[in-house]
């Protein structure tokens, strides 16, 4: 199959799949951080504010991560900073309250 059809057939293939069907997945995918848009591009953004590498071996599986993710606005971002920032906040353990406070 050439590049340009098997590109068809995940894109024929992904228009038959709710794109909440995939919510579980991309869940169990973000243990320590969270799939974003980063600069047109889909990247794991670690919690910790370090970086990751992805390599997708399943067009079809990467296809729906995008479909997701960008299905979802607060998790697109014009900047790699701008997708950290997004990600602590979601993801910040809570602290402790200081002492004489309501925590």
């Amino acid at each position: 199959m050439t590049p340009h059809r098997a590109a068809k057939h995940v894109q024929r293939t992904l228009r038959t799949i709710p794109v909440d069907a995939i919510a579980p997945h991309v869940a169990a995918m973000e243990a320590g951080g969270l799939w974003c848009i980063v600069a047109g591009g889909l990247e794991f953004v670690p919690a910790d504010g370090g970086t990751c590498e992805s390599c997708w071996d399943d067009p079809l599986e990467h296809a729906q991560f995008v479909r997701y993710v960008r299905a979802r606005p607060e998790r697109v971002h014009p900047s790699l900073e701008s997708a950290r920032a997004f990600v602590r906040s979601r993801l910040a353990a809570p602290t402790d309250a200081a002492p004489g406070t309501l925590g």
